[in-house]
């Protein structure tokens, strides 16, 4: 569920979940977080999310020494399809480059523990031999 962020007409922002004040700089942390927010005008109800997300890039970009490559600013006003088509392929293939050493630990904790769960069946197994021989022993004298 997303954390809703309240933006007052003094056009201060405010933290539903914090019960407190914020600047774009922490929407931002929010975000890098993982976290997802809504943001909307407290008198009207207007969804002001992507305004909120824009001016917090913006401020960014501002702010940076290497703003963000002009070419990626032409698509992005142009809206083409090439240019989210493009894009979402990187993303696409980032997110699998992330996700591949992931997914090899993830294989590799599963081998783990069905050998683990094959060690503890094994010694199990030899427990009860043992047990049953101290029984068997115990029987015969």
């Amino acid at each position: 569920m997303p954390r809703p962020i309240k933006r007052y007409e003094n056009r201060k922002l405010y933290d539903t979940v914090a019960k407190k004040y914020i600047s774009l700089e922490e929407i931002a942390r929010l975000v890098r977080a993982g976290e997802e927010v809504t943001v909307t005008d407290n008198a009207t109800g207007a969804d002001l999310t992507a305004e909120t997300l824009t001016k917090v890039i913006l401020e960014e970009q501002a702010s940076r020494r290497r703003p963000l490559p002009p070419q990626f600013l032409h698509d992005l006003l142009r809206g083409s399809g090439k240019f989210v088509n493009r894009n979402l392929d990187l993303l696409i293939e980032a997110s699998l480059r992330r996700l591949g050493p992931v997914r090899e630990t993830l294989e590799e904790l599963a081998r783990l523990r069905e050998r683990l769960d094959k060690l503890e069946k094994l010694i199990e197994s030899f427990e009860r031999e043992e047990q049953h021989g101290d029984d068997t022993k115990q029987h015969t004298q």
